[in-house]
């Protein structure tokens, strides 16, 4: 019985929510953004309803559900005006805010502590919610380019702590200080980097996810894991290196890789991304000097989505997987070369691209655009051939010093390296061989496609992304044939 009342009662607590702010802003108390603030943080105290009176995961989910439809279509018609913002700043906050909800009152009474789910709610309506308002009234010292604040920061990190120590304080009194300091600086963080509206799904499940990580006796290898995972992918994040969806993919596969397999594949996963988000800089600050025919904003070196994130680390992230069921030094040593060779073809795009001379095809030798798929230039080759031995030293230290020093061990090194530098050659000529080329209106060759573009070479389905895992998966083949065919695997 309590489960009906509870439905009715969260529905009349909403609608009164809205109710409010909509006479607040008839009366010209509070202006549009305001009234959005003002339910943003009422209807987050709607978690409280439900802990009082559900004890089941489908009535909890019942309301938030019903609203991710009310909320789409007051979006879509305007239902609501008093919680959608107007113009060109509409977007879908409404609609992930409902979202967050209804996942985390799913879980929270199903599978997981309740206090899991209201860390969240609530840091998403107290934090993100007052951050705003703040920011907008005294924020004056930005972050770069993203539109927000220190002050609105500030904010957040406040609300998250103060919410995470209260709950913590009633549901789970063990290192209460040191889990809601952690809950706080990720609340922030994921606030920080969210485009508007999109936080309404980042803050919430972050946090909610940070907590589930710190539940019980936690694993704090794997806690500091997910940080680095986050701050490696959030530095990428920060300086366009990475889209939200490559921000968000980096930090699951780096879960992923430390989560099924050992911690040197994760330590390899962070060295690839590392240094990917480093390489050029360190070259143009200590060796180079940029040459005029440098890309900055090429299609190679735009923010990376989430399926280059993929498409690069992919292979790692199922022998991860694989080493769990089957752990043997030929998974580890796979696992390793796939990222050898994806670390091989990133520098050779990266450094390869300061180099003052045109790049040359491998097949042809004729000279080609630089950023086109194909091409290559000596500095690329010493490049892609010093990624490949960055990553196979890492392998072959890291076992050493975990197992001692065995004769097998240099040769599986050796041949790690050599495999990564194959990889990147056997990228360049799938490249120039398969990889769809278009002819933009001026009549240069793009590996972009426009509606119109005429292809001129390659497959239409297969762009830089396939040509990447298919260079991987080719390279790990080869190079694990070799491995089983010399008897060098530990």
């Amino acid at each position: 019985m309590n489960n009906w009342i509870g439905i009715i009662v969260s529905f009349v607590f909403v609608f009164v929510v809205i109710g409010i702010s909509s006479l607040l802003s008839r009366f010209k108390l509070l202006n549009n953004e305001g009234t959005r603030k003002f339910i943003h943080i009422g209807v987050s105290n709607w978690w409280i309803i439900a802990m009082i009176f559900f004890d089941h995961p489908v009535f909890a989910a019942f309301v938030p559900a019903m609203f991710v439809g009310i909320n789409y279509l007051s979006y879509k018609k305007q239902v609501f005006n008093a919680m959608e913002r107007d113009g060109s700043k509409r977007d879908l906050g409404t609609v992930y805010y409902a979202l967050s909800l209804l996942i985390l009152s799913t879980l929270s009474f199903s599978i997981l502590p309740r206090y899991i789910g209201a860390i969240g709610i609530l840091i998403m309506g107290y934090g993100d919610g007052f951050a705003a308002v703040v920011g907008n009234r005294w924020g004056k010292h930005r972050f770069g380019n993203l539109d927000k604040s220190v002050e609105g920061s500030l904010t957040v990190f406040f609300f998250a702590l103060l919410i995470s120590f209260i709950l913590y304080s009633m549901d789970a009194p063990t290192n209460v200080l040191l889990k809601s300091l952690i809950i706080a600086v990720s609340a922030t963080f994921f606030e920080a980097i969210s485009p508007e509206g999109f936080d309404n799904l980042t803050v919430p499940l972050g946090s909610s996810l940070i907590a589930i990580l710190l539940m019980g006796s936690f694993d704090m290898s794997l806690l500091i894991s997910f940080a680095l995972s986050l701050l490696i992918a959030g530095l990428a994040y920060l300086r366009k290196s990475l889209t939200l969806s490559g921000f968000i993919s980096a930090i699951i596969l780096g879960t992923i890789v430390y989560g099924f397999g050992r911690p040197l594949f994760f330590w390899i996963l962070m060295a690839f991304f590392g240094s990917s988000i480093l390489i050029r800089k360190l070259m143009l600050a200590f060796f180079f000097s940029a040459p005029k025919n440098l890309i900055r904003k090429s299609q190679k070196h735009e923010a990376r989505t989430w399926v280059q994130v993929w498409a690069n680390g992919g292979i790692l992230g199922l022998f991860s997987v694989l080493y769990h069921i089957y752990p043997t030094m030929l998974v580890v040593f796979c696992g390793c070369c796939s990222i050898a060779a994806s670390t091989a073809d990133t520098w050779a795009s990266e450094v390869g691209v300061l180099s003052h001379h045109k790049p040359k095809s491998l097949i042809r030798g004729e000279e080609m655009e630089t950023g086109l798929s194909g091409g290559v230039t000596p500095l690329g080759l010493w490049a892609s051939a010093a990624g490949s031995a960055f990553i196979a030293l890492t392998f072959g230290l890291t076992i050493g010093v975990q197992a001692g020093f065995d004769p097998r061990l240099l040769g599986l090194t050796l041949l790690m390296i050599m495999g990564g530098f194959i990889g990147s050659i056997i990228d360049s000529l799938l490249g120039e061989f398969f990889q769809a080329k278009y002819l933009d209106a001026n009549q240069r060759i793009t590996e972009v496609y426009h509606a119109g573009q005429p292809l001129i070479k390659g497959f239409s389905f297969i762009d830089n992304n396939a040509v990447n895992l298919l260079s991987n998966i080719l390279s790990v083949g080869i190079l694990s044939c070799l491995a089983w065919a010399l008897q060098i695997i530990l």
